[in-house]
């Protein structure tokens, strides 16, 4: 394909200074070929010597040839040709990513200290949001998670703002089938895991859990079964269920550790599960932090048999959908008719119980830190847009003449 007429690059050439003849030729060029393409060689010609024309005008008029009048004619030029084609089509985006990468070109420090800008301002909002994303607003790998919650109960004769249940409250609220689809009790604790003959002992973290723990919460073990409630009859033989971590670390992954036997502080107990990988579970503390576990296994005993006054349970609920506050609230006072019985036998100030969401629960002492972060992450990238913004403000200074 030949090129625009020579006389026109010629004359251009005698009256741009010499740092604007380059870009701007360029530019004309582009959008010649560009014309060519579309509407034929004659057409491009007949518009390019006009362009021409307009500049070597331009230029005799102002009386110099330096100035700002060809930077912009030029630019003007192209955003008019843009907008009389109708928009930029795949052809226009190429011909945009090569004019804007040889620009680059020509001025690689500009260039490396822009990306290094936009590189640092992107990676540190989107590592910190993504954090905050993930212990924030993503869903527990639970079945409908918004339907769990914790139980607390409040002791002000011990000056406690809140703690574990009875075992009357964790029967009383298994009675209210209509506001609690399911109730878990747990209780926290550690053990020696040993080999048959005692040696090897490793200390373990246990979850111990009412039988309900796996159905309340909707996931089943990836290997074997989780518990069912003669596991959880006192005297039944013991059983237990590894996490994921706790398999892989401590039996190698192997597949043969289900139905395998394990002694916990000198128990023998049988693997009947192991969770997948995906599953994590954080029991609340009421004085101490969250802890997770490496070994499931049942409580093995009454919880409605203890006594009205004791604090040995922490209580799970999954609320049944569309149960508002009020009856949630109502469900709760029900279940501790026994306990404040019991307690003003000993002139003491009665309970009460509230609920609060699991991921809010898990997530509460966390939560300012966070979204303090998140707000110090938009303020760098605030910062770091407006520095990329004195730097091409200094470009356009430089260009200016």
């Amino acid at each position: 394909m030949s090129g625009p007429p020579g006389w026109t690059n010629r004359l251009l050439s005698r009256l741009l200074p010499a740092a604007d003849e380059e870009p701007v030729l360029e530019e004309l060029q582009e959008l010649y070929r560009m014309r060519v393409g579309r509407f034929g060689i004659r057409e491009a010609d007949r518009w390019y010597r006009r362009q021409a024309l307009v500049f070597a005008w331009h230029l005799i008029r102002d009386g110099r040839s330096r100035g700002v009048r060809t930077g912009r004619t030029a630019f003007q030029a192209a955003m008019n040709e843009r907008g009389r084609q109708g928009g930029v089509g795949m052809g226009d985006l190429v011909t945009e990513v090569r004019l804007a990468a040889r620009r680059l070109l020509r001025v690689p420090v500009f260039a490396a200290v822009s990306v290094a800008t936009v590189g640092v301002a992107i990676g540190a909002f989107t590592s910190i949001f993504a954090l905050a994303e993930a212990v924030l607003l993503e869903e527990m790998p639970y079945e409908r998670p918004s339907e769990l919650a914790w139980v607390w109960r409040d002791y002000v004769e011990a000056d406690f703002p809140r703690g574990w249940l009875g075992g009357p409250e964790i029967a009383g609220m298994r009675e209210r089938s209509e506001v609690f689809s399911g109730v878990v009790a747990f209780r926290s604790g550690a053990g020696n895991l040993t080999g048959a003959d005692g040696t090897s002992p490793a200390r373990v973290r246990l979850q111990r859990s009412s039988y309900e723990l796996f159905d309340v919460l909707g996931v089943q073990p990836a290997m074997g079964r989780g518990f069912v409630a003669a596991d959880d009859e006192p005297g039944a033989a013991a059983v237990a269920v590894l996490s994921h971590q706790f398999w892989s670390e401590h039996f190698g992954a192997d597949p043969e550790a289900l139905g395998s036997r394990v002694f916990i502080s000198g128990e023998s107990t049988e693997v009947v599960g192991i969770m997948g990988a995906d599953f994590r579970f954080v029991k609340h503390g009421s004085l101490s932090d969250p802890v997770g576990a490496d070994l499931y296994v049942p409580l093995r005993e009454v919880v409605a048999d203890q006594s009205p006054g004791s604090g040995m349970y922490a209580g799970l609920v999954r609320i049944v959908p569309e149960v508002g506050g009020d009856q949630i609230a109502s469900a709760l006072e029900r279940s501790i008719d026994e306990v404040n019985v019991y307690m003003r036998q000993y002139d003491a100030s009665p309970v009460r119980l509230w609920t609060v969401d699991l991921t809010e629960d898990l997530v509460a002492g966390v939560r300012p830190a966070l979204i303090a972060l998140a707000a110090s992450a938009g303020f760098l990238m605030l910062i770091l847009s407006a520095n990329l913004a004195t730097l091409l403000l200094g470009r356009a200074g430089m260009r200016e003449r």
